[in-house]
């Protein structure tokens, strides 16, 4: 794979910008399921699109839109640059109310328990799918964002 998430020929240097957001773009549908190493040409109805869809769903949210903004775990891993931290939360705040609205829909649904990752053997440390607790962080870290943003306008 030229973006090297699996076995296959890798990126070098002969290999333009371009090609590697085709490659890209090439993985965003929406079947990802089927992006995974040996799942190529698995059925649209295959029960496992759907969990590794709620699974993506579900990882995507707790990681990049919790995690990314949360402080204490700024501590625990490389910070980012204050650039990148203020892009992120002026993106996070743009879409709150979409990102709010998805976690509502779930809450609604009743989706909870265990995720799977249906192409691994683990759950990749999620832990249990806790889409209220989730809600929770994300109200917290929309007004830290909101306080960052803030703090930063007033030191302009």
């Amino acid at each position: 794979s030229i973006l090297g998430t699996w076995v296959g020929p890798g990126w070098n240097p002969s290999h333009s910008l371009s090609s590697v957001l085709l490659s890209i773009q090439s993985l965003m549908n929406d079947q990802p399921y089927c992006n995974e190493p040996g799942r190529e040409g698995v059925a649209r109805d295959d029960p496992n699109n759907k969990a590794y869809d709620a699974f993506l769903k579900y990882a995507t949210l707790k990681f990049a839109c919790v995690d990314v903004l949360d402080p204490a775990k700024a501590t625990s891993a490389e910070p980012l640059p204050a650039a990148a931290k203020r892009f992120c939360a002026e993106r996070f705040l743009e879409r709150y109310d979409k990102i709010i609205e998805m976690v509502d829909a779930e809450i609604k649904a009743g989706t909870s328990g265990r995720l799977k990752d249906p192409s691994r053997a683990s759950a990749l440390g999620l832990g249990p799918v806790d889409y209220k607790g989730l809600r929770v962080d994300l109200a917290k870290r929309k007004t830290e964002a909101e306080k960052l943003l803030e703090a930063e306008d007033n030191n302009d």
